[in-house]
């Protein structure tokens, strides 16, 4: 399974940071990519590939309401590929 080197960014900064899930903003800031990059490259390489997730969860804003925020970790499949296999 050959990876781009947007898949293997993003790949590698969820390993690091393993097991919490990032929004993808938060793996944007961290690796310098854009967040429309970050959410097709996670869509389109690593989620359409079982290696990872996207969960939506509730959280509580600082003015007290909530909004609904997806957060994406990497699945079992994801925190072991080989990244430099064919």
């Amino acid at each position: 399974m050959a990876f781009s080197e947007k898949s293997r960014t993003v790949i590698e900064y969820l390993r690091s940071v393993h097991p919490q899930a990032k929004t993808a903003q938060e793996i944007a800031d961290a690796t310098g990519l854009s967040k429309k990059t970050v959410d097709s490259t996670f869509t389109m390489g690593i989620a359409k590939k079982d290696l990872g997730v996207r969960v939506k969860k509730e959280i509580e804003l600082d003015d007290g309401s909530h909004k609904q925020v997806g957060f994406l970790s990497l699945t079992e499949k994801g925190l072991s590929v080989d990244l430099d296999a064919e």
